[in-house]
């Protein structure tokens, strides 16, 4: 796991994807998918928020017909067609995300990595 400091962390972000916070990219490290901070801002009436797509792959917000369970539960098929997104979080019981910021305060938080990173590379 890379650990960042705040600051780097944002710093990096705006090196890869400009000032706009909206326009970061991060890479699900089980699926692969990589959503747009931007991305989540349709589902916010399901509960999404900007903060979602550092921890949250997007399929977490898509009809569950439409998205492939990120550990095989079989409560619902998944389209078979469909490889990705999935419902994985970060700050569920596995934490696989492959990045640690800690901010200012202490505390340290999991998160995606940016899409075109090596850490965004690992996945999928």
């Amino acid at each position: 796991m890379k650990t960042m400091t705040e600051a780097e962390w944002r710093a990096e972000g705006a090196r890869l994807f400009g000032d706009d916070m909206m326009k970061w990219r991060f890479r699900c490290p089980i699926c692969g998918h990589v959503a747009a901070v931007d991305d989540f801002r349709k589902y916010k009436d399901k509960g999404a928020n900007p903060s979602a797509a550092t921890q949250e792959c997007i399929g977490r917000y898509y009809p569950k017909n439409k998205c492939v369970k990120a550990f095989g539960e079989d409560d619902e098929k998944p389209n078979p067609k469909i490889k990705q997104p999935c419902d994985y979080a970060g700050w569920g019981l596995l934490r696989v995300s492959p990045v640690e910021v800690e901010f200012p305060d202490g505390k340290k938080v999991h998160s995606f990595a940016f899409d075109g990173t090596e850490e965004g590379a690992k996945t999928s």
